[in-house]
């Protein structure tokens, strides 16, 4: 042996020291296949053993036949939509914190409770159970879907949203060209309404210039129209209404435009905008 810090008539052997070699040596006569690095892996091995044991994380093998069962309890049901291992779940319920760190699978568990209560979810109240296929349903109504559980609802969900999408995109079609038909119909009466109009007007004017009507043409009456007319529609000039009238009376009838109560002096007077009344005439020309 090397590094003794007592020599051998000492009785205090404490403080020998021994080379790891010399270790090694001693404890290969007891085992020959005995190596440190060996007893390290196998001690880590140990430690990691430990330590999954400690934390009990739960393996994915559970769902393999919990995804197969026809019924549910509502505490597996909680757990699959948590993504919780039931048994795991069971082995912690008495932990301390067991409310703290299981909050979502206690939320699921309660929402599915208030589900069947309000009768949105069914079960069997005999063995409070839920049918499988029900509660797949369920979850996928709700736009939740679980891997390797009710994913397979997905394209069957979208397929649906589609149809749904697609027909009432038809219905929406449908109406809008209703209501084409009738805003065109509707356009239609509005034209035929103004056309009788025009028509109307385009009559009552006929009707006045009628000359063969003797019995009530009325000549002073078409020459204020015309008058009327030109002064402001066809030629109309920045000027006085009794200068514009009177150059057209002149121009277009045999009348004295000076003569003051002759007929000349009466279509200027019928004639004259509203604007340029004078004071002496009646404004009073609506009821």
């Amino acid at each position: 042996m090397n590094y003794r810090s007592n020599p051998f008539n000492q009785i205090d052997y404490s403080k020998f020291s021994f080379k790891k070699s010399e270790i090694l040596e001693m404890l290969k006569a007891v085992n020959s296949n005995f190596d440190f690095d060996e007893g390290n892996e196998a001690k880590h091995q140990i430690m990691s053993t430990q330590v999954n044991h400690d934390v009990l994380i739960p393996q994915n093998d559970y769902k393999f036949f919990l995804f197969k069962k026809p019924l549910l309890t509502f505490h597996e049901a909680s757990c699959i939509m948590t993504g919780y291992d039931p048994q795991y779940v069971e082995q912690c319920r008495n932990d301390t914190n067991f409310k703290q760190n299981f909050s979502n699978y206690l939320g699921a568990k309660d929402y599915i409770d208030a589900c069947c209560d309000a009768h949105m979810l069914c079960y069997n109240p005999m063995d409070n159970r839920i049918d499988a296929k029900d509660f797949k349903q369920f979850l996928a109504n709700n736009d939740t879907f679980i891997a390797g559980f009710n994913d397979y609802l997905k394209s069957e969900f979208i397929d649906q949203n589609l149809d749904n999408q697609n027909s009432t995109i038809d219905q929406l079609k449908k109406e809008n060209e209703i209501l084409k038909a009738e805003l065109a119909e509707k356009e239609q009466k509005i034209k035929e309404l103004e056309s009788l109009n025009c028509k109307k007007d385009t009559d009552l004017l006929s009707l006045i210039f009628d000359v063969t009507k003797k019995e009530r043409f009325s000549p002073d009456l078409v020459l204020a129209i015309k008058l009327w007319e030109y002064v402001y529609i066809v030629n109309p000039k920045d000027d006085s209404h009794s200068n514009k009238a009177d150059t057209w009376l002149r121009a277009n009838t045999g009348y004295d435009v000076d003569k003051k109560a002759g007929s000349a002096s009466k279509i200027r007077e019928v004639t004259t905008p509203f604007i340029n009344w004078s004071t002496h005439r009646d404004k009073s020309y609506t009821k």
